[in-house]
Parts: C-alpha cells; structure tokens; sequence
C-alpha cells in the first residue's frame, strides 16, 4: 500500500513503518467532501460496548507506511481486548482514520484537507454512532510516527478541541529544523514540501504552528495533557527532535509526561505504549487506574514481551535522555 505514494523512502524512514490478523475493528466508508474521494476509517469499541452508554473517544493517526487497518495488521485491537479485560485500559471508543501520506495537514495548495476530513466528517459521525462524550473532555488525539506529527498539529490548530494530545515516536521540529529539513535535495525529491506547508522561505508563517513558540508556559496547552513518547532504538532524527523537544517543555515547566520505550520504530514496540497512551488521555496517568491489578504495560503477552516502556525522571535518571 506505501508504493502508492510518490514520497515512500523518505517517509519511511522519518514517519512511519509498516504495520496480519482477522478483522477485529469495524470499517466505515465516508464520501468525503473535504477529500473528494471515499474514504475510510476504523472503530475498535470494547466487545461488550452497549449503546446506552457513552464513552471518550480517542482520535488515532497512522504512520506513512499505514492506513486504517494498521490496528488489525498489527493485532492492537486484540492486545487492548486483553488489556481490557484485565481492567488495565478504561473504556474508550478508538477511532483510526485513513490519512494515506497527507501528513494529517489541510495543504497549502487546498488539494487535500486530511484535517477537515478527520474533524468535520469522522468525528461526528462516529460521535453519533458511538454516543461519544463531548469535545473537549471526552476527546483525545494521539499518534504514531507520522501521526504522532500529526497529533502535535492538530493540538495547534485546534487548542480547545482536545483533553489529551500524545506523539508516539513523532517528527517534532522547530521552525529552524523545519527550514533546515526542507532545504535537504532527497526531502524536496520525495515529498512536495510547498504543496503541503507552503513556501519555506515564508518564516512567519511557520512560526505560527511551531511548538517551540506556541507551547511556551503552561497555559498555552489549554488544559489538556500531553504526553511525548519515543523508542531508545527509534530513528535518529526522530531521537533528536524528541528530546529537543522534552527539554523544551522541561526547561519551561510545562506539565507533561515523557517515556522511552525499548524497541525501535515499529509495530512490536509501540502496542504496550498505546495502552499507556490510553490510561493517560483517560485517567490522567500512564499507570493503572486506582484499585485495578496492572502488573505490566512492561510485560504484554506473547511476542511484545521485553518492550516496556519508563518514564523519564531527570532527578532520578537522566542517563535515559542519551537513549540509554
């Protein structure tokens, strides 16, 4: 499914990974006016959701290797079954849209408008189908890799929307790092830069969706939590703007959670964090909730055994900030 995209080497390597199980999520198909194409999403809901009760929703961006169905390919939705029967995630609905290689942005060009797509047409339809809480309390939006770009995005662009906002191994850049980037000849080859953030050379434009220059005290997270989670293996440059990034919000005392996690940028590394991510937009902690038995995001079954992630406590352990 990545050959379809002009920009595949680059992305990648810089967002995404590719993510085979039955089905165990439900698939919608929406003709989407802010597309002008059908277009899909996925829905995990707990097995025994009941539709007299209504739950948060958390809105979940794909990688550039992946599409809705990275939660089935990967066998997310039967890890969170487990999870969810051991009391170890709260109940949620999870939505997964399709962004194919959009980077989640409305572009510049206004050819493609991923973001309308996801708020003006997903969400309100699964908010009817499912009961969902109201925005901003009952609505989170996390993400992998290019998704967890994306998720940063959606935060700048729509500030009251959110209660929690996650980045999973995410491309986090300052308006320097963005112009430094676009200037690179095999990032020009591969992704149309100017279709999709506009002209480089525009620097005040950019400012104004820098997370460096936003996100600058507390307040300017508008109540809702973030979280910022990467691999200690996970690419380089994703390495770098993460714990930039970090630094940034600790220097700046602002209230955030950080892990790395072992693994690298895949599939196997980050299910165990997803839950973690699910606990934290719910119940305001990484941890289990009160009174519930979780021995262990740090030990899920089977296969991703081994890849538990930890918090970063610069007190404590600082050695984790050098990926150790």
């Amino acid at each position: 499914m990545f050959c379809r995209m002009r920009a595949a080497i680059l992305a990648l390597i810089l967002f995404g990974t590719g993510c085979a199980t039955p089905d165990r999520l439900s698939y919608s198909e929406v003709d989407s006016r802010a597309l002008d194409r059908t277009m899909r999403y996925a829905v995990w809901a707990p097995v025994d959701w009941r539709a007299d009760e209504s739950l948060p929703i958390v809105v979940f961006l794909h990688g550039a290797a992946d599409d809705e169905t990275c939660f089935d390919e990967a066998g997310v939705g039967e890890s969170l079954d487990r999870a969810l029967a051991e009391g170890s995630i709260p109940r949620v609905i999870v939505v997964v849209p399709d962004g194919r290689l959009g980077f989640w942005e409305n572009w510049y060009d206004g050819s493609q408008n991923y973001r309308d797509w996801v708020l003006q047409e997903v969400m309100p339809e699964v908010a009817a189908r499912y009961r969902t809480l109201p925005c901003p309390e009952g609505c989170h939006v996390a993400g992998t890799s290019m998704g967890g770009h994306g998720a940063v995005r959606f935060a700048l662009f729509e500030p009251d929307q959110w209660s929690s906002i996650a980045s999973l191994s995410g491309f986090i850049l300052s308006t320097d790092q963005v112009m430094l980037f676009s200037e690179e000849w095999f990032t020009r080859l591969f992704i149309p830069m100017d279709r999709i953030w506009g002209p480089v050379s525009d620097r005040e434009r950019i400012e104004r969706h820098d997370p460096y220059l936003r996100w600058q005290t507390q307040a300017d997270l508008r109540g809702a939590r973030l979280l910022v989670a990467w691999a200690e293996n996970d690419e380089s440059r994703i390495l770098e703007s993460n714990k930039a990034f970090e630094d940034h919000l600790s220097e700046r005392r602002i209230d955030h959670e950080a892990i790395v996690f072992r693994g690298g940028h895949d599939w196997k590394s980050w299910t165990p964090v997803i839950e973690q991510v699910l606990r934290f937009a719910v119940w305001g902690s990484i941890e289990s909730a009160p009174g519930t038995a979780l021995e262990a995001a740090s030990e899920p079954a089977g296969a991703l055994e081994g890849a538990a992630p930890h918090r970063i406590d610069h007190d404590t352990d600082p050695a984790l900030m050098e990926g150790g």
